[in-house]
């Protein structure tokens, strides 16, 4: 498993991060369970809506 550093601390994610052209490219379900956003996938429309305004 891939670790981040959080806060100061480190935090097991379950798909190593990649940078691709000086790009870093991390998991949505990693993001969600750090900063508390609501992560959604339309599969029909292959849209990921982000709302960083949900309840913690």
């Amino acid at each position: 498993m891939a670790v981040a550093l959080v806060n100061g601390e480190l935090v097991e994610i379950d798909i190593t991060p990649d940078v691709i052209s000086n790009r870093t490219f991390v998991p949505l379900r990693f993001l969600n369970e750090i900063f508390g956003a609501n992560v959604e996938y339309d599969a029909e429309t292959h849209m990921v809506s982000i709302d960083g305004d949900s309840a913690n």
